[in-house]
């Protein structure tokens, strides 16, 4: 009988480190466009906030060269609403307990924040963008709102976005301990939110889910760490549900484990007003999961999972059993998984995947290390997906990148997993390293 390997949780803590005076230029995650030079600006118009007090309203009309910019000395703590409003305004270095955060227009920015402790029965959105556009949530820790380890729902999320909303940027924060989920995009929306990326992110231990993807058109969860979800009365433990109808919804490059599910659409409409519904699900590894990898995928959809390292799955690696014709299931590799590889319908294209049995020679898979060694199967095994120029069409950036950075393909042909081998002299000399808060880059 194949086991599962148990894995801790394990606390993970992201230094919230102020953005540099000398920063000139930041790597955005794979596949997420860059949001502007504007958020990272640390010289504009600025405002030392020295008092806190209840609620409050920042706004002001700047420019991308010239920001408004409120900056907290020593830590102010805000109890009620916090208001960010008007146009190229930035908020830093405050803290909100038992409040909540609020956008309202355009080109606006939370950064070097702390945001918890919100148990508010009117307001179950602790951070939200509606009717807004441009906006940077970027580097906060945003935590305990609502009750994470309640027997009853209770639905307090992190971030939400709503409305009329276009181009949301949730990056490099640490989210942890909701009622509900870090990040709910588009309840009962319509799909009137549009472009949201969520990078370089880290989720964990909340009641339901780390990524809540609903009614949301073109949205990117790239290179995020997601751990610590498990079945409640309200969820099924995934890290990931994707449901109801989101439109180019692209979960890429991302590190999921310690949980009940890796990947859900447990509620996918059959129908959604007529559009045309594509999913891709590429390069990420999800391992130690006590149920299935990837689960549940409704009726006329399209789903394309390639690149994707599966490894000590409880259940089945990916249970497809009900997309849509055009979907795949192409470069993935499958190890220690209990239940079968892969559990699809007939109308799903499979190919060149590396099953269960064949040891596909990880650098290291008992320490998490799950590139691949010149000797393994996986090298050059692969085919070129169309799920490739299929994103850089809709978000005209390239995902041809695998997990350590390293471009796809990088040797004569395509590498099957979530890790090419790095050049023709075998795998970097470095582990890739989880998400963090140290991107910006001086020049």
């Amino acid at each position: 009988m194949k086991t599962v390997v148990a894995c801790a949780f394990v606390a993970v803590s992201l230094l919230l480190t102020p953005v540099s005076s000398h920063a000139q230029s930041w790597e955005p995650p794979v596949g997420i466009p860059h949001p502007g030079s504007w958020f990272l600006a640390t010289s504009g118009s600025t405002t030392q906030v020295t008092s806190g007090g209840g609620s409050r309203t920042f706004s002001g009309n700047g420019t991308a060269s010239n920001p408004v910019i409120f900056s907290g000395v020593n830590g102010p703590v805000f109890t009620g609403q916090v208001t960010i409003s008007g146009s190229y305004v930035i908020v830093e270095n405050i803290i909100v307990d038992g409040g909540v955060v609020r956008f309202n227009g355009n080109h606006l920015e939370l950064r070097n924040s702390e945001v918890r402790n919100n148990r508010g029965s009117e307001s179950k959105i602790t951070i939200s963008a509606v009717n807004s556009s441009d906006v940077v949530i970027f580097r906060n820790k945003v935590h305990d709102n609502g009750q994470w380890q309640s027997s009853s729902e209770n639905d307090f999320h992190g971030i939400s976005s709503s409305g009329s909303t276009q181009r949301v940027w949730i990056l490099e924060n640490e989210l942890y301990h909701h009622g509900g989920d870090s990040v709910q995009i588009g309840h009962d929306g319509g799909n009137s939110v549009s472009n949201v990326y969520i990078g370089r992110n880290v989720m964990h231990h909340d009641r339901e889910n780390a990524v809540d993807l609903k009614e949301v058109s073109n949205v990117v969860v790239s290179e995020n760490t997601m751990y610590g979800y498990r079945s409640t009365g309200s969820s099924e433990g995934a890290a990931v549900v994707i449901h109801y109808c989101p439109i180019n919804a692209s979960i890429v490059n991302n590190l999921i484990y310690d949980s009940q599910v890796g990947i859900s659409t447990s509620s996918l409409n059959s129908s959604c007003n007529g559009k045309s519904v594509t999913n891709r699900i590429v390069g990420n590894v999800i391992r130690n999961i006590l149920g299935h990898g990837i689960q549940g995928w409704g009726t006329g959809k399209v789903t394309q999972i390639v690149n994707n390292t599966f490894y000590s799955i409880g259940g089945a690696g990916i249970d497809l059993s009900n997309a849509n014709s055009g979907s795949v299931v192409e470069n993935n590799i499958f190890s220690n998984v209990s239940g079968n590889d892969i559990v699809t319908s007939g109308t799903v294209t499979r190919r060149n995947n590396i099953a269960d049995g064949t040891n596909p020679q990880f650098v290291n898979a008992s320490a998490g290390d799950f590139r691949l060694t010149s000797n393994s199967p996986a090298v050059n095994a692969g085919i070129q997906s169309t799920v490739y120029s299929g994103f850089q069409s809709v978000f005209g950036v390239s995902i041809a990148v695998d997990r350590a950075g390293q471009a796809r393909p990088a040797g004569g042909a395509w590498d099957i997993g979530a890790y090419e081998l790095a050049g023709s002299g075998g795998s970097s000399n470095q582990p890739p390293q989880p998400p963090s808060n140290l991107r910006i880059v001086s020049q």
